[in-house]
């Protein structure tokens, strides 16, 4: 046998075993990647199943990028999702529209403040004007006691309002808190209803 090979040979059993070490004691060091502060629904644990659902495939339930159902529906759903025991009717001057400590992200719970929007606004694409009477709702929605905030409405969500809402967490991480923000428009919506079979 060619003595490098019978070297390699011989290294396998050592290789292995520390993989299986590794698989058996120390995973959790190797999986606990940083995330970023922006998360997209893929990186969701209690919303893992949106993996396996392309955007093509809830195209026929959207018309130019928006989703016809209400915000009440979306709620709901999401409430569902998320094993959320009880419903909160939606009025003005709330701080988020769904709170909750359920969300699993990187299998870790996280403390998670929802702004839900439904098609009620009126608009192609949601504005910042559009959150709250005095476009404020998004100001309110980050006095939650929360580490990861959520914008979801059933249409397109301006360029504008994603960079307030980054710059919102920006704010948050410089003073010391860990902060992350998930946007989720029509079409990521429309995905996590479909994989659920709530859409």
């Amino acid at each position: 046998m060619n003595q490098r090979v019978g070297e390699l040979t011989d290294s396998f059993p050592r290789w292995f075993s520390r993989l299986k070490h590794i698989l058996d004691n120390d995973l959790d060091r190797y999986t606990d990647l940083p995330i970023q502060d922006r998360l997209y629904v893929e990186d969701i644990d209690s919303f893992a199943k949106v993996r396996d659902v392309n955007p093509s495939m809830v195209a026929p339930f959207l018309n130019k990028g928006s989703l016809d159902m209400s915000e009440d529906k979306v709620q709901l759903a999401l409430e569902q999702i998320l094993d959320v025991p009880f419903h909160r009717k939606d009025w003005g001057g709330e701080i988020n529209d769904l709170y909750t400590a359920n969300v699993i992200v990187n299998g870790a719970r996280r403390a998670t403040a929802f702004l839900l929007k439904g098609p009620g606004i009126g608009r192609k694409a949601m504005e910042i004007a559009d959150c709250g009477k005095r476009g404020d709702q998004l100001v309110r929605l980050f006095t939650t006691p929360a580490d990861l905030y959520v914008v979801q409405y059933v249409g397109p969500i301006s360029d504008l309002l994603i960079k307030d809402v980054e710059g919102k967490v920006a704010v948050a991480k410089a003073g010391g808190k860990d902060s992350h923000f998930l946007i989720m428009d029509g079409q990521d919506t429309a995905r996590v209803l479909h994989a659920y079979a709530r859409l």
